[in-house]
């Protein structure tokens, strides 16, 4: 009798937790369908474990309910992310990328999971990966969400989303890579929702 009553427990405070985990995704998302554009400064935290080295980037993010989603870097100048009409585009390191969004790969994969975690959608990043586990818990004035995976992820490890509880926007997303590697993006000020974006929002900056 006392194991089973044990079983019961254990079996009743894992349905409370998923139960809570499902509303706090589902508070998140629903506050997100709310907000049709957004705009604030963000800094990014750069982290490689094979160099020891620590770098420090900033910019100002755009992003619309359609899923276009801009990174323009003021530190250093020049350099962006892009989403929109269908294709992923960045500047970095000297270097030029573009892709088509609906083919598959790592790059494809990036621009569903920036545009899902900017969107509030927590069930649309877990699901990148077959075999991910969330775990929700509440912050002081954010939600916070643990996506983790073995092997679903590409070279992703964990995702770490925290979103304000008061109107779902984003506050900052950790990327834990295999070996070592992080990359941490942190809003920084200067936030504005429902606010008209700029003509060039989602335009690539000219090259200089």
């Amino acid at each position: 009798m006392k194991r089973l009553y044990t079983l019961f427990v254990v079996l009743l405070t894992a349905t409370v937790t998923v139960l809570a985990q499902d509303a706090e995704i589902a508070a998140v998302k629903s506050l997100n369908t709310k907000n049709k554009t957004l705009r604030f400064d963000f800094k990014e935290t750069a982290f490689n474990k094979a160099t020891n080295k620590t770098s420090t980037l900033k910019g100002v993010l755009f992003f619309s309910a359609d899923k276009k989603l801009s990174m323009k870097y003021t530190d250093p100048a020049g350099d962006y992310k892009l989403i929109a009409d269908g294709k992923f585009t960045q500047q970095a390191n000297g270097k030029h990328v573009q892709a088509t969004i609906k083919q598959k790969g790592q790059i494809a994969q990036l621009a569903g999971l920036l545009t899902n975690v900017l969107a509030g959608d927590v069930k649309a990043v877990a699901d990148l990966a077959p075999d991910a586990q969330v775990k929700a818990s509440v912050e002081a004035d954010k939600y916070v969400f643990v996506i983790t995976s073995d092997k679903g992820m590409g070279n992703i490890k964990q995702l770490t989303l925290k979103y304000a509880k008061s109107d779902g926007v984003l506050y900052s997303l950790r990327i834990d890579y295999q070996k070592g590697k992080y990359n941490l993006y942190e809003q920084q000020g200067g936030k504005q929702v429902n606010a008209t974006l700029p003509a060039d929002a989602f335009v690539a900056p000219a090259k200089k």
